[in-house]
Parts: C-alpha cells; structure tokens; sequence
C-alpha cells in the first residue's frame, strides 16, 4: 500500500473528505447507540447477558464496515486512526478530523427510525454494484443487521422496522396503540437511509478520483474504474 501524505491539508478541497466524515461520525454513532444499549435495559427482569452484549457489539461493527467501509475505511476508533496515522496509511488532517467526528458520534434517534435506517442503509451498501469489497453472502449480512438490532430496540418498541410485520399482529389483537409509530419511524428512518447512500456514500461518487473500494488509498486508476463500469453495463444488457 502506498503512503498517504504525512500532513494532507489537500484533503481539506476534496468532497470525498468530508463524506468520509459523516461516514465516521455515522459509524461511531451506530456503535454506541446499538452496542452500549445493547447492555442497558429498560426491564430489570430482563437483564442483558455477556453473550447477547458480545453478539450485539460484534455485529455492529461488522455492520458498520459492511455499510461504511468503502467510504471512510469505518475506523470508529481513535486508536484505530492513530495507528493508521503512525504506519502512514492516512494523514495527520484526515486523522484528527477523524478523533473529532469519532467522538461527536455519540448521539441518538428514535427507536424505529434508527433501527430501520441502519438496516436499510446495510440494503443499499449490499446492492452498490461498484463496490468490489463484498464477497460474502449479501442475504445473511442483511440478516445479520436484523439480529443486530434486536438486542437493542426490541425491548423499547419490539424492534419491527417493518410496518407490515406490526400491522399482522394489531389486527389479530385488536390492539392499535401507537400503531403510528410502526409506520412513521420505519418510513422516515428508510428514506434517510436510502437518500443518504445514493447521494453521499455511493461508490460512484469514488471511483474515477483515485480511490479504491476501501476508501483509503489512492490505488485505482481511471482505466481500472472506466472497466469496471463498462463490465457493469455489459452486466445490466444482459
């Protein structure tokens, strides 16, 4: 790997830097949000186990990297981008700017919205077709995202993040209360999701600038990514 510029402050005039950002400060959200609450309960009868926090906190980070990776490397670690810096693998600007949005990371939504933006945003990084980091089984990495969740959100709201999977059991048992929120949450969090990937994290908003899929080396050239789109339209023909 090749390595970055010691300082880098030319990454202060790219918009790849900044989507990096938000990636970041997405990343570390989502960490502290589904696997600190994974620990935290509501219900003193229904206290979390070591597994169930290990299960939750692994499984967020593999969300994380699955969905983010491309775009920012999905450090969501101080220490992983300092190391990064130290080996020269990224810059001193993009490191600090990294510790920063790390640490401002830490906030929250509602239940529903956060649980279905963070699976649908697993949705649209599995179905990227540019991307060429994802080798294993997109199904089960979605699945996984749900199981993810679950630990978290199921003990506020039972974790639905499908209104359709609410609407089955209101109408079996009669009961309708805050049925609203089974739309609105799951709606709001999958349309933030899905316009936030197409817009700022898509992998055509990287390639022909001189970056790879891991978002953070300048190893691609433009043949590399020219091919790469023509295979996929060749694809799409077919």
């Amino acid at each position: 790997m090749p390595k970055a510029e010691l300082v880098g402050l030319g990454e202060l005039r790219t918009a790849v830097f900044y989507r990096r950002l938000v990636a970041e400060a997405l990343g570390s959200a989502i960490l502290v949000i589904f696997g600190c609450g994974s620990a935290m309960t509501v219900d003193t009868g229904k206290a979390p186990t070591v597994i169930t926090i290990a299960v939750a906190f692994g499984l967020t980070v593999a969300t994380v990297i699955w969905s983010l990776g491309n775009v920012s490397g999905a450090h969501i670690n101080p220490c992983v981008s300092i190391t990064m810096f130290v080996t020269r693998k990224i810059s001193l600007t993009r490191t600090l700017a990294y510790i920063a949005v790390q640490c401002v990371g830490c906030t929250g939504l509602g239940v529903e919205i956060l649980a279905t933006f963070v699976l649908v945003l697993a949705i649209y990084a599995s179905c990227d077709r540019l991307r060429s980091d994802h080798t294993g089984s997109v199904a089960l990495a979605i699945g996984f995202v749900v199981t993810m969740d679950i630990p978290w959100a199921i003990q506020y709201t039972g974790a639905s993040m499908n209104p359709a999977r609410s609407l089955g059991p209101c109408i079996l048992t009669g009961l309708w209360d805050h049925h609203w929120v089974f739309w609105v949450g799951p709606t709001l969090g999958a349309l933030t999701a899905g316009l936030l990937y197409e817009h700022l994290f898509h992998q055509r908003h990287f390639v022909s600038r001189g970056f790879k899929s891991r978002g953070d080396h300048n190893t691609r050239t433009r043949e590399e990514d020219h091919k790469e789109h023509q295979n996929i339209l060749l694809e799409h023909d077919d």
